[in-house]
């Protein structure tokens, strides 16, 4: 890139990062500050916040303290960590959702401090690899000038490429893996409870066994059916389900998080999509990536570490706008 493009980038990304890290500590506090707001999956959020926060700094400041090779090479060491920690972590709050609808919030949970070594812990050994492949490979420091900031220099495009995207599209194919088991489940479920409401009023002998057996299987066993075998061969018996209090607004909440966590998912995807066409173009010898893809990864960089925080309050204000609906047709109905 020629200097006034790569200003250009820069002050392009510098704009975007900087409300980015701004949405994204507001997260924090709402979540830390809000009682409501403190679930599980809105914690798991929090951490991908903190390495979007990091992220945002790094593009924000660019590379102009490359001439300070101590800063710089503090810069791209944690750039590495954070990078990888952001996909990690969509991975992360994906498998939390597909826990909790596969299982239930309880089996989730008991994954919780797994969840946080493997969000945490991967992007920790990318890391330490990237000082190794310096060490094995011996082309000079790894950390240099990564285009957008301080990260692994022009002098190791493949660590470039092997110790951040094959992660991050092995991560976000067993996200596209989860996000189909969960609508399949979700609409399982839901199409099990027409069944049963459909059914309520059928005698036993229509067909007793698939009323039980959909009784039993809408939510893993742990709903009952009223049914006395001593009086199977009477017309007058009829078969019931007992659906837990909470069953439609279990089964909302999830579709929720599934939506919530599937949007992050989707959004992170379409953002490093041109970056890692870049790379592979740029990984090629003799080939130059053109300059509006490189602005165009340059500018989906900056929108990557965004997207978490604006799902978050979307969906905060959309509850938000929900409830004062609600409330307004419960008093305009005692009117």
């Amino acid at each position: 890139m020629t200097p006034s493009e790569l200003l250009q980038l820069q002050l392009i990304l510098r704009i975007i990062c900087s409300v980015s890290v701004t949405l994204n500590m507001s997260l924090i506090f709402c979540v830390l500050r809000y009682k409501h707001l403190q679930i599980p999956v809105n914690f798991l959020q929090v951490s991908l916040a903190c390495t979007d926060i990091f992220t945002g700094v790094s593009w924000g400041i660019g590379n102009v303290i490359m001439n300070d090779n101590a800063l710089c090479t503090v810069m791209g060491t944690f750039h590495q960590f954070f990078l990888n920690a952001s996909p990690t972590w969509i991975f992360v709050i994906s498998l939390y959702c597909y826990l909790t609808v596969m299982h239930d919030e309880s089996t989730a949970r008991k994954k919780w401090y797994w969840l946080h070594a493997y969000g945490w812990g991967l992007p920790f050994l990318l890391t330490i690899s990237m000082f190794i492949g310096q060490s094995i490979l011996g082309r000079g420091p790894v950390i240099g000038d990564g285009t957008y900031d301080c990260w692994i220099g022009p002098a190791y495009p493949d660590l470039r490429l092997y110790l951040y995207y094959p992660t991050l599209w092995m991560h976000f194919i067993l996200i596209v893996v989860i996000y189909i088991r969960v609508l399949t489940k979700i609409r399982s479920v839901v199409d099990a409870l027409k069944v049963i409401t459909e059914s309520s009023h059928l005698s036993t002998e229509a067909r007793p066994t698939e009323l039980l057996q959909a009784c039993h299987t809408t939510n893993d066993g742990k709903q009952q059916s009223i049914y006395n075998p001593e009086h199977r061969n009477s017309l007058s018996v009829r078969v019931t389900c007992i659906l837990p209090e909470r069953t439609n607004t279990l089964s909302t909440f999830n579709k929720m998080m599934s939506l919530k966590t599937a949007l992050i998912a989707i959004s992170y995807i379409v953002s490093w999509t041109p970056a890692t066409i870049s790379r592979i173009i740029q990984f090629v010898p003799g080939t130059k990536a053109p300059y509006w893809l490189t602005l165009l990864a340059g500018i989906n960089f900056a929108f990557s570490s965004i997207w978490s925080s604006l799902v978050f309050f979307g969906f905060l204000f959309e509850g938000l706008w929900r409830n004062r609906h609600r409330k307004q047709r419960a008093l305009s109905s005692r009117m």
